[in-house]
């Protein structure tokens, strides 16, 4: 009897941890969301906006974010910071190096929009690869209708999210 008393306490302990780390989460992403609605470039017309409902996914939040450089043929390639969204993905450019932590950076100008947002419905295709020899750089490549673009990155867990 004592033992189903504390694991009935256990696992309601359990619950309300998670509940509260779920709680934290969502809080957390809405000041990121409020710090992209600050400091992010949006073209008007465009209708996006980082506070707001999806069309199907509910609240707007990020899944994940991190510094991308995007290859190209011509040149050496252009650092960009990408956002992923639980409906779309958004590729920003700052006039300063972000590294890997954006919304930490202390005094930052404004931040452009590279690319508009792109739907997650509208992108046909994500592939990946390793593309140095001790596995640290990872490429992966979008392709959004019919045009591919590439990117490079040295976390390897931003091309898996």
């Amino acid at each position: 009897d004592e033992y189903k008393n504390l694991y009935k306490a256990s696992k309601a302990t359990v619950d309300l941890i998670k509940a509260i780390n779920s709680e934290v989460g969502k809080i957390d992403d809405l000041e990121r969301l409020e710090w992209l609605e600050d400091h992010v470039n949006i073209k008007e017309g465009t209708g996006f906006k980082f506070v707001s409902q999806t069309n199907i996914m509910g609240p707007r939040c990020i899944n994940y974010y991190g510094p991308l450089v995007k290859e190209n043929e011509f040149n050496k390639g252009k650092d960009l910071y990408g956002l992923l969204f639980n409906d779309s993905f958004l590729l920003v450019e700052a006039h300063e190096s972000l590294h890997n932590e954006i919304f930490k950076a202390k005094k930052l100008s404004m931040l452009n929009v590279y690319k508009q947002p792109m739907l997650l419905d509208t992108i046909s295709s994500v592939q990946s690869r390793m593309s140095s020899q001790n596995g640290s750089e990872c490429s992966f490549q979008i392709i959004l209708n019919g045009k591919e673009m590439s990117f490079r990155t040295t976390n390897p867990t931003l091309k898996y999210n």
